[in-house]
């Protein structure tokens, strides 16, 4: 896992990252808070992982930036977390490019609310490009926001989730 904090920049470019679990904490892949910043780029994979409890493959919070601009998120399973794929807190997520698909959420003993997205109280969601497709959740397959949030979509290619 990646822990990112404190004004950091982390580029994933090519990264195929693949059959790992993480069963006690959030952020399997990422980890990032504190104005951090992640890039998703072309040609990274990250495929058939499992997480365990809470927020998914990339937890996103206190003001911290995660930017897909390319690459593949796919048939990733997640039991009682919010986003399987990522779960914002006071966080930031821009989707320029890339693919979310077959993503699944299994209902867990509290949470299990989606397949893909959540986007908790005082985060941001922007799709500029990219697909968010075929994802399968408790609550809702793609993006799950609550209150005091804003999602901005310039390109609706949000699909048979």
């Amino acid at each position: 896992m990646i822990l990112c904090n404190k004004n950091s920049i982390t580029t994933i470019a090519g990264a195929y990252i693949h059959n790992c679990a993480n069963m006690t904490s959030s952020g399997l892949v990422a980890d990032l808070s504190a104005a951090g910043v992640i890039y998703v780029e072309e040609p990274t994979l990250i495929e058939n992982n499992f997480i365990g409890n809470n927020h998914g493959i990339f937890k996103i919070y206190s003001t911290g930036y995660l930017y897909m601009n390319g690459g593949i998120i796919r048939k990733n399973m997640g039991c009682n977390s919010n986003g399987v794929v990522i779960g914002l807190y006071s966080g930031n997520f821009i989707m320029n490019g890339g693919l979310i698909t077959y993503n699944y959420g299994l209902n867990g003993v509290a949470n299990g609310r989606n397949g893909a997205i959540y986007v908790h109280r005082n985060s941001t969601f922007t799709m500029n490009g990219g697909e968010i497709s075929n994802n399968v959740g408790g609550s809702s397959g793609g993006v799950d926001s609550q209150t005091s949030t804003v999602i901005t979509i310039n390109d609706d290619k949000i699909i048979n989730n």
